[in-house]
């Protein structure tokens, strides 16, 4: 029974820093003035590695994402760590956590 309640909490924070991290998806994408596109594939890549990017901020993971989604595109990163307002070092230690 308490195994169940402890799932489904889990499941709920899972699920609320989903929303989290989608929405700074979002801004970041607008600010950065990236494709729509590129946020569908980039919450898709964070869905995937949601449990290797603990510990990181959702600014970080948003622009990572955004990044990768955009095919490493340089000026690309520095203009998607400046709308999250992370280190470029930042986003590219979240990188390193979603292909590895």
């Amino acid at each position: 029974m308490a195994l169940a309640g402890f799932h489904r909490d889990a499941l709920h924070g899972r699920e609320a820093r989903l929303a989290s991290i989608g929405a700074e998806i979002g801004r970041v994408r607008e600010c950065a003035g990236a494709p729509h596109s590129v946020a569908e594939a980039a919450l898709a890549l964070v869905r995937r590695h949601i449990y290797d990017l603990e510990g990181l901020s959702a600014g970080a993971i948003a622009a990572a994402s955004l990044w990768l989604a955009a095919y490493r595109e340089h000026g690309m990163l520095i203009r998607l760590a400046n709308a999250a307002g992370a280190a470029v070092e930042g986003v590219k230690n979240a990188a390193r956590r979603m292909r590895a």
